[in-house]
């Protein structure tokens, strides 16, 4: 479980990363829409990631404390 959610949050802050790079470099209405929509997700996502990463080594600490 730590893998994957170590992975989900490398791919939301990855998709963060690209919606504020094609933001900066791609100044467009409809290229504005994207990267917002990159960005935000990006941050859900993110954060998500980073509380399964939490729950996971919580998970693993009490699994060692009970052997």
């Amino acid at each position: 479980m730590l893998k994957t959610a170590i992975v989900i949050t490398a791919l939301g802050l990855l998709s963060a990363l690209a919606g504020w790079l094609m933001l900066v470099l791609m100044d467009t209405p409809d290229a504005n829409i994207g990267a917002g929509a990159l960005w935000v997700i990006g941050w859900w996502v993110a954060g998500i990631g980073a509380v399964l990463t939490v729950i996971a080594l919580l998970l693993r600490v009490a699994r060692r404390s009970r052997a």
